[in-house]
């Protein structure tokens, strides 16, 4: 998970790092800014008169301090590894035999306790050994409490303990600490967002955001992209854009720029997406079927149907389209539009071929009849009538009903366009073409019965007697 993978690397390079000072004492370490928090007077905590560690137990603790927090070799540079694991089986002993210790010297052993238990990768261990340090209170010096606090609340939410970590961390506030770590409200955004709570999550990310922008920084990548995800969660999206725009700006990554190109369709900002799009495309970064397909389609509402098809036949040779019906439908028609009419018929016929139900063969009857290949036309037209499963079943009649009476088989035409008049969609376009194809059948019908009775008359004219001619 993204959240314990964050904290645990913040752990890591605060606190548990610092963990093992030679009085054993730790820091809260990057830290950004003082901070008043709820229930905080401004009158200066007074200083903890504490014991101070000794040395019996010191003399304890250097070989194990040794072990699992080696010095560098003077001579060689290098430093050995940690030895957690005996390291913590000599610290063990010492810990079960400080009955007599000081809270300061209990508090110097969890300490250490804690670290080593985390380093042998056993957080529920470390976390129990912090709540001790911080249990010891009022005896130990305020920092090492408000850092015991602030450390288990990292690792309660490591382990997806949400609620604990939240607790612990208002337990920490309580102390009123002066300092705060820089990615502070940046973790309470993370851990409402995961307890589900998006509202108090978009309220600590803002001011994570707001708090580094104001000190003229830039925030991390990780937090732009939090408070991004929360705006456009609650359909915000022209904050979310904002937001989006910052990201690329900052760490201009194909992935982002994509993101900010999506978050431009949704508001309304065709022609900056597409710019974007088109950018990503010419350096080669359109690695996605849907981003191939988004930009083709904003070519062709943008009246450009001649780039549309570029992109989409570059991407299917590349291989980011695959060629399924769906994506050689989507050239097809834009090479139609570009009038690459026969250009996008072996692209249909292909499309045709692959689809499961017999709406391509009739639009493939369609651009048969643009490019005057009636007989073809007709047969596509067959074809997706018995394919079927067509949302409008009186498309293939209509076209079919269009070519014949482009080969004046104006019976079969009649037929046709009578059976695309029941059609909802093509059910106007179909009425009026048969009124003029049965006004043409009509026309036709009376020159040929006016020129078969010519021929007969003349007929009768020759067979006539020379004196009653």
């Amino acid at each position: 998970m993204r959240l314990k993978k964050n904290l645990t690397r913040s752990l890591l390079c605060s606190t548990l790092s610092a963990a093992l000072l030679t009085g054993g004492m730790t820091v809260v370490s990057s830290v950004s800014f003082a901070e008043s928090f709820p229930g905080c007077g401004t009158e200066p905590v007074k200083p903890r008169r504490l014991p101070a560690l000794g040395q019996k137990l010191f003399k304890k603790l250097a070989p194990v301090d040794e072990m699992i927090s080696p010095e560098e070799d003077p001579k060689t540079g290098v430093t050995p590894e940690p030895n957690f694991k005996e390291g913590w089986n000599r610290l063990q002993k010492i810990v079960n035999r400080c009955d007599d210790c000081n809270p300061y010297e209990q508090a110097q052993l969890y300490n250490r306790a804690a670290y080593v238990n985390y380093s042998l990768e056993n957080v529920k261990g470390a976390i129990s050994y912090y709540e001790k340090v911080a249990a010891l209170s009022p005896g130990i010096p305020l920092s090492l409490e408000q850092q015991s606090l602030f450390t288990t609340a990292q690792l309660k939410a490591s382990l997806e303990d949400y609620k604990g970590a939240m607790a612990t961390f208002k337990k920490w506030e309580k102390t009123c600490p002066t300092v705060v770590p820089t990615d502070y409200y940046y973790m309470l955004a993370q851990i409402y967002y995961q307890m589900g709570d998006k509202k108090s999550a978009l309220s600590f990310a803002n001011k994570a955001v707001k708090n580094v922008e104001a000190k003229g920084q830039t925030p991390k990548e990780t937090w732009y992209r939090l408070q991004m995800a929360l705006y456009v969660d609650k359909e915000d999206f022209k904050t979310a854009t904002t937001v989006a725009e910052k990201i690329a700006v900052n760490y201009p990554k194909p992935k982002n720029i994509s993101q900010l190109a999506g978050l431009y369709g949704l508001t309304g900002k065709e022609k900056e997406q597409r710019g974007l799009l088109d950018a990503l495309n010419v350096l080669g970064a359109l690695e996605k079927e849907s981003q191939v397909r988004n930009l083709a389609s904003l070519y062709q509402s943008g009246e450009a149907p001649y780039l549309a098809a570029k992109v989409l036949k570059t991407h299917l040779k590349k291989g980011t389209l695959p060629r399924n019906a769906k994506n050689l439908e989507y050239l097809g028609a834009a090479l139609r539009q570009s009038q690459e009419i026969k250009e996008s018929i072996p692209v249909m016929e292909e499309a045709a071929k692959k689809a499961s139900d017999g709406k391509l063969y009739a639009q493939l009857s369609a651009i048969y009849l643009d490019a005057e290949e009636y007989k073809k036309s007709i047969a596509a037209a067959n074809q997706a009538l018995k394919k079927g499963k067509l949302k409008y079943p009186g498309e293939p009649h209509f076209y079919k009903g269009n070519a014949e009476m482009q080969l004046k088989r104006f019976g079969s035409a009649i037929e046709s366009l009578r059976k695309a008049r029941k059609d909802e969609r093509f059910g106007k376009y179909a009425s009026d073409l048969l009124r003029y194809v049965e006004s043409e059948k009509a026309r036709e019908d009376g020159l040929k019965k006016a020129a078969r009775e010519a021929e007969e008359e003349a007929q009768a004219l020759d067979v006539l007697p020379e004196d009653a001619a």
